[in-house]
């Protein structure tokens, strides 16, 4: 046996070349911190980006974001203004437009505090109708778009008994009439579970009672400029619906019959 393979104590041993395996394990086994950090930081960027909200260009309406305290509300494509929609956050209306990948957003409002139900949009008119709080009283506002113009239709109640003997009910959405003239919602009595339907002029001229029967509306919504369908809840739980009709300044109510 030649020297080069014996060892001091003259016994034989072998020492090979380190191999591409043994040289990566070593190389992993050193740079092992540093791998963790890099894989942590790369898991961290491709979740960011998996769950970053995608704005289409005709988004869904009514879309809930991961954060509840944000809500969408689809605007209609336009091809001078595309890709719009209004956005609530913290309590406060945005209207955004997006680019590409990116989107750009400016105040509607600072004040009222919008309330939790979804705003409503009407198309001809460019105006959101949405319940906003102010010094602790809910209110209905109009907000048009094109002038940013914030009005409140229900600042005039008159002799309804809006503020007074009834206030509004924000846990249904308001209607706007397809003329946008006119935008119905409800009041819940201050003394009993009486739910009735009221309507305002969007210019904030007039409130008039639409309801006055003593029973809970549950439900409502427009057949023409002037009439609408309304579903209440009387006192024993049945259900009714009525017409309510606009006519000389008012709104006058017909019991329906069902007939199959």
């Amino acid at each position: 046996m030649s020297e080069e393979f014996e060892s001091a104590a003259g016994s034989p041993t072998y020492d090979p070349k380190p191999g591409v395996f043994d040289k990566l394990w070593w190389y992993i086994r050193i740079n092992l911190p540093l791998l963790g950090i890099l894989l942590i930081l790369t898991l961290c960027i491709v979740s960011a980006i998996l769950y970053r909200p995608i704005l289409s260009k005709n988004p869904v309406s009514d879309v809930v974001l991961p954060d509840a305290s944000s809500r969408l509300l689809t605007l209609p494509y336009s091809q001078t203004v595309p890709s719009r929609f209004v956005m609530i956050e913290d309590n406060d209306l945005y209207i955004c437009e997006t680019v590409t990948a990116t989107y750009s957003c400016d105040y509607l409002t600072r004040s009222p505090t919008v309330e939790e139900i979804q705003p409503v949009y009407h198309k001809e008119t460019e105006r959101i109708a949405f319940y906003g709080q102010s010094d602790s009283v809910v209110n209905l506002y109009t907000l048009d778009l094109i002038s940013r113009t914030l009005t409140m239709p229900t600042f005039h109640s008159g002799t309804t008994g809006l503020h007074t003997d009834f206030v509004i009910l924000t846990t249904l959405a308001p209607a706007f009439s397809p003329d946008g003239a006119w935008v119905v919602f409800p009041a819940q009595s201050v003394k009993s579970e009486v739910v009735e339907l009221f309507a305002a002029r969007t210019d904030g001229q007039q409130v008039l009672r639409v309801t006055d029967i003593a029973y809970q509306v549950l439900d409502y919504t427009w057949l023409s400029d002037n009439e609408l369908i309304i579903v209440f809840q009387r006192r024993n739980g049945e259900l009714e619906y009525r017409k309510a009709y606009l006519q000389s300044g008012k709104f006058l109510l017909i019991e329906m019959t069902r007939t199959k």
